[in-house]
Parts: structure tokens; C-alpha cells; sequence
């Protein structure tokens, strides 16, 4: 097989993958989180605790920003702020997470503030997709 079919096969299943992966996000299999102005984790759902790889007494009280990659902390600090200084009804970002798995775990996060200002995030993993995409873009540079 010569290197240009090679390449136009394997970018067209990396997007395949790519848009395979996006199917797969469904909002059944969100992990909630409740937090605090400050950032603390007042509550959880069970794919919470699966996602931060942590379960209920380590988390109660715990900053959800000690579990965000430092090359993402400034953003999620101003994420943060955004939402629980000017009340957003909803903001979103993506994020990767410094968990105890490699690789790291890449997460969209949709974020508001309640009318008793706790703010509630939605965090979908999208580490698949993340991935594909890295991958395609490299293969796209060859």
C-alpha cells in the first residue's frame, strides 16, 4: 500500500473513532458535583467519585481544584470565579484532571450557580474523544 492511501485510510478512522466516541457521550452517565463558592465538594453522584478515583470521605470538604491538572488550574480558578462572582446560569470549559490513572482523563465540565450560591457542575469524560482528535491531528501532519 503506498503512504497517501496508508495515510487517508488511517485519517479516516481516526475521524470514524473520533465521531464514534461523540455518539457515546450521553448525559445519563454525568458526574454532578455540588460545590461551594470556595470550590469545595459539598456532593457528589457515584460517577463522581468513579471519575475523581476517590470515594466519599476523601472528597467531603474537599477543593475539586486539587484534582485539576496544573496546566489547567488557571483556567478552571477563572471558571470558577466567573460563575460564582457574576452568577452565570451556564458556563462551560474542558479540563484534564490529575488523577492516579495514566493516561490523564479529559473532562467538559458545564457549570452554575444555584439561587443559594453553591454552584453545580456537570463533568462528562471526554478522554476518547480528546484522544481521537490527537490523534487524527497527527496524522493529518504527516
Amino acid at each position: 500500500m503506498k503512504n497517501n492511501e496508508f495515510k487517508t485510510i488511517t485519517i479516516q478512522q481516526c475521524q470514524l473513532d473520533k465521531d464514534t466516541h461523540a455518539e457515546k457521550i450521553t448525559p445519563t452517565h454525568a458526574e454532578h458535583f455540588i460545590l461551594s463558592p470556595d470550590g469545595s465538594i459539598i456532593s457528589l453522584n457515584s460517577y463522581g467519585y468513579e471519575l475523581l478515583e476517590s470515594n466519599q470521605t476523601q472528597l467531603a470538604g474537599h477543593k475539586f481544584g486539587s484534582f485539576i491538572a496544573d496546566n489547567h488550574q488557571l483556567a478552571f480558578n477563572s471558571f470558577l470565579q466567573e460563575l460564582a462572582l457574576n452568577h452565570h446560569s451556564a458556563l462551560t470549559c474542558e479540563l484534564t484532571l490529575h488523577t492516579n490513572n495514566f493516561p490523564q482523563k479529559h473532562v467538559s465540565i458545564s457549570g452554575s450557580t444555584t439561587n443559594i450560591n453553591e454552584i453545580t457542575l456537570i463533568a462528562t469524560d471526554i478522554s476518547k474523544r480528546v484522544i481521537a482528535e490527537a490523534a487524527l491531528r497527527k496524522v493529518k501532519s504527516y
